[in-house]
């Protein structure tokens, strides 16, 4: 369904906000989800539950991406660039200078050009920062995605696209799922950006090829996403060592069969659901929508703010409610800033006469 007044696909938006939501409440339940001994099994099973039901957010947010940016296959690489430098690049660099000066203040008292320099073009000047080295480099090639694209369509050869999903499914997903059960580790098979390209171009898929097989069926993708959060459950729980606190992480890892499902089943139950909101909620979220990328990167700061410079201690006195107390103040606090944030930045675009988009 589009938003005919904002232009906007409303399903696309609805999938940014909650996986971006869903990515800071992943970021306040890692304190305990990561500290079984000090939380005990009731309270991390419950936090499993969570954990286990949101990690297909980052691989969708890579879907979305796929999407939006490589059916435009006719816009020229001149425009591409110059709107994602914009609309990317820049806050991402913004960001990681104020995170980088931050950190060094914190630990030295001091601050390095170089040691900002360096954050940045390595994507270390915060945790988090990890998600724009894949992103980023995805954007670079992807004029070159469109081409590839645009010539397979046009010569009716659409099945090698077909083929190369089939064949990263199998090599970059199932065979590492295999073995990393197999050896119960969670090493991480494979190039990180080739797993990413993967989903960049699924979601693209979805939205051009497959959700025609899946019309009509949304009881089928909602059955399969409950079934990888069950898979997904009960691997958390087997791959925690209770005796030494020990949690093996590797059943939410993005490149696992089961979160693949999950993603997989929450793309396309939006690329298939009509989806009807009247005008003042799609205007919400349109509004969240499009500061997500904001979400994404100051999320960290109220986490921050929360847990150290008030000191509040996250494992003392009720853990649900205070659990739940943080999810709410630092989602809440990080979608204003970001929106407010959003506002100056494309105000500040539009003063300087360079369309933003």
């Amino acid at each position: 369904m589009i938003n005919k007044d904002r232009n906007r696909n409303l399903n696309i938006d609805i999938m940014r906000v909650i996986c971006s939501i869903f990515i800071v409440i992943m970021h306040i339940i890692d304190f305990y989800f990561l500290n079984y001994k000090q939380v005990g099994n009731s309270f991390w099973q419950f936090i499993n539950i969570f954990e286990s039901s949101i990690r297909f957010a980052v691989p969708v947010f890579f879907m979305i991406s796929g999407a939006l940016l490589i059916k435009n296959l006719n816009e020229s690489i001149k425009n591409f660039y110059k709107k994602r430098l914009l609309k990317v690049v820049v806050p991402y660099i913004l960001i990681s200078i104020v995170y980088s000066i931050g950190n060094q203040i914190i630990k030295t008292n001091t601050v390095s050009v170089n040691s900002i320099v360096k954050n940045i073009i390595s994507f270390d000047a915060h945790y988090h920062l990890w998600f724009f080295e894949p992103l980023i480099i995805l954007y670079l090639i992807t004029p070159l995605i469109r081409k590839l694209i645009l010539f397979l369509e046009k010569n009716n050869k659409s099945i090698i696209i077909n083929t190369y999903l089939i064949l990263w499914t199998t090599f970059g997903i199932i065979i590492p799922t295999v073995m990393n059960i197999y050896n119960h580790t969670s090493f991480r098979y494979g190039i990180q950006i080739i797993n990413y390209l993967g989903y960049f171009i699924l979601g693209y898929a979805i939205s051009n090829y497959y959700k025609k097989l899946f019309y009509n069926r949304e009881k089928l993708v909602i059955l399969t996403y409950s079934i990888s959060v069950i898979i997904t459950f009960l691997g958390n729980y087997f791959y925690l060592n209770s005796e030494t606190g020990i949690y093996n992480n590797y059943f939410i890892l993005p490149n696992t069969l089961n979160i693949y499902i999950q993603a997989f089943s929450i793309f396309m139950y939006f690329s298939i659901k009509e989806v009807k909101l009247n005008r003042f909620n799609q205007r919400i979220i349109n509004i969240i929508g499009e500061s997500s990328l904001y979400i994404y990167l100051l999320h960290p700061i109220f986490i921050l703010i929360l847990k150290d410079f008030l000191n509040i201690n996250l494992f003392q006195g009720n853990l649900y409610l205070k659990c739940f107390l943080s999810i709410f103040i630092v989602v809440i606090l990080t979608i204003v800033a970001s929106i407010i944030t959003n506002r100056l930045f494309s105000y500040f675009i539009k003063k300087l006469n360079i369309y933003y988009n």
